[in-house]
């Protein structure tokens, strides 16, 4: 932008010093024009003056003469007449000439003022031209150091960025790249988490009806004998809920994920569920005489492990999706900072003929909205700015030509998922 302002100033400089010399070499014929005008007058009137005083010369030699003549022949008779005249007119023409003379030099010193005034100015006019041409020359180097200076700050700056655009590319390509990974390796966990899952809750909804079965048959076998004096609740209400809950779509199994452990410590007078569901029927009649509380007791017990394990898995499967979505979140917006950065590299190379740029700007912002001239260089304008979609949007909206932009907006949509950048 400095650049620019300078090149600007230094354009509007010398057209100023081009129209002041104009000037000045205009005055200076004008002028030297004038002055050699009254050069010849001055020459011709000095030569006038010479003939005149020449002539005045030969006149005054005859006079002489002729009063010579008189003074040596006073005695003879000649005709005074004529004489008288000849001198009377002689005398006439010397004052004449005298007059003409004195006329002469009157014309001639006014006209040798005149050139002193016209040599006084011209000299003036070529101190102030020698002085603004030397100012000119001190601004212009001025201006050509500070450029200088300026388009070394500019390419060192253009290095910096450069460099730091190369360093910034190499660490969003790494990152993007270890959150690519990162993501890939949660997202296997995170199925075989799933596929784990749904096996362990097909084991345990079938470990679950085998359960219950056997609790069935326990309890129908309870009913049948002797010592089955007061009735209980049965456990079959523990598991009708976890059984009777039906998944919703798109869950993903947020009630399972755990690990059944089907061997229960039970006290000295009850009998786990490893040894419930091996023990023959023959024998379980032989032991239904002991109290079931023992039985109904390890149950909830179990029941109770396997939720609190099931909500367990369930908060981290929680937290590996939110750690799934944080993930595509910030790979999402190092792809945008990607494609930023791009843009801006592409947009310096757009952007070095500014002059041009400029004019564009000029033509777009203040022309008519309905010209067609203004809407064949929008495009001309974000080729060169790389302006994206939505601001190519503005920018045709500005123009006027609303059902153009909705449909480059269309279209625009489509072409980021093309790129295989998103």
């Amino acid at each position: 932008m400095q650049i620019g302002e300078l090149s600007g100033e230094k354009q509007r400089l010398q057209d100023k010093l081009r129209s002041i010399n104009d000037g000045h070499q205009r005055t200076m014929k004008s002028l030297e024009s004038r002055n050699q005008t009254l050069q010849d007058d001055l020459d011709i009137t000095r030569s006038e003056l010479t003939a005149i005083q020449t002539e005045f010369d030969s006149y005054k030699v005859r006079a002489h003469s002729v009063l010579k003549q008189q003074k040596n022949k006073p005695s003879q008779d000649m005709n005074s007449d004529i004489e008288k005249e000849e001198k009377l007119r002689l005398e006439k023409a010397v004052d004449q000439l005298k007059t003409k003379l004195q006329e002469s030099s009157d014309k001639m010193t006014i006209i040798q003022q005149d050139s002193d005034i016209l040599q006084e100015e011209y000299e003036r006019l070529l101190q102030r031209h020698n002085k603004l041409l030397a100012d000119m020359e001190e601004k212009a180097s001025n201006y050509k150091r500070r450029l200088e200076i300026l388009t070394n700050e500019k390419s060192k700056s253009i290095l910096e960025q450069q460099d730091t655009i190369k360093q910034l590319t190499i660490q969003n390509d790494s990152l993007a790249t270890s959150y690519k990974d990162q993501l890939k390796m949660l997202q296997e966990d995170h199925s075989r988490s799933l596929l784990l899952l749904q096996k362990q809750c097909d084991t345990l909804d079938l470990e679950n009806m085998r359960l219950q079965r056997e609790l069935q048959q326990i309890h129908q076998q309870r009913r049948s004998t002797e010592h089955y004096t007061e009735p209980r609740e049965s456990p079959q209400e523990f598991f009708m809920d976890a059984r009777g809950e039906e998944r919703q779509e798109g869950e993903a199994y947020t009630t399972d994920s755990y690990i059944f452990q089907n061997t229960v410590q039970g006290n000295n007078t009850g009998l786990s569920f490893e040894q419930l569901l091996t023990t023959p029927d023959l024998e379980l009649g032989k032991l239904s005489k002991k109290p079931e509380e023992v039985n109904v007791e390890m149950l909830q017990t179990t029941v109770t492990t396997a939720h609190k394990r099931i909500e367990h898995l369930t908060e981290v499967l929680n937290e590996s999706e939110a750690s799934v979505m944080r993930l595509t979140e910030q790979a999402k917006i190092l792809k945008d900072e990607i494609r930023r950065l791009e843009r801006n590299q592409e947009r310096e190379q757009e952007t070095k003929n500014l002059e041009y740029l400029k004019n564009i700007f000029i033509k777009v912002f203040f022309l008519q909205p309905k010209s067609s001239e203004r809407h064949q260089l929008i495009p001309v304008l974000t080729q060169m700015l790389k302006l994206s979609a939505e601001e190519k949007d503005v920018l045709l909206k500005m123009a006027g030509n609303e059902e153009e932009a909705n449909q480059a907006g269309g279209w625009g949509s489509y072409l980021h998922r093309w790129s295989g950048l998103s």
